[in-house]
């Protein structure tokens, strides 16, 4: 993506593989970061809520992607069927929600 221009022009683009260098970097430096500032427990309950908050706005996408082709904006696709949609998807999203919710209120407490 950063050979084809598809990325802005802040990233380092790393010729042999064709990868955001600057982003790289970045991640590489944030990792190290996590890494040396707590213990296992702490790192282990920041990366599931990270993953929980991204699975729930994932699962939010759902609910676009069925606006847009009600109304026509987008053709409508077996590709995103979900049993149960719309009760399924939203139980879904705020059990996420509820689980970096409790990761919040932990760190409060502490």
């Amino acid at each position: 993506m950063a050979m084809t221009g598809c990325l802005s022009g802040g990233g380092l683009a790393l010729p042999a593989h064709a990868r955001a260098g600057g982003a790289i970097l970045l991640q590489s430096v944030w990792t190290i970061v996590i890494a040396l500032s707590g213990r296992y427990e702490q790192i282990l309950n920041y990366v599931v809520s990270m993953d929980f908050l991204f699975f729930g706005l994932t699962a939010t996408t759902i609910f676009v992607f069925r606006r847009r082709a009600a109304r026509g904006d987008m053709p409508a696709s077996s590709g995103y069927r979900v049993p149960g949609h719309p009760v399924t998807t939203a139980l879904f999203v705020v059990i996420c929600w509820w689980v970096v919710g409790q990761y919040d209120l932990s760190l409060s407490a502490e």
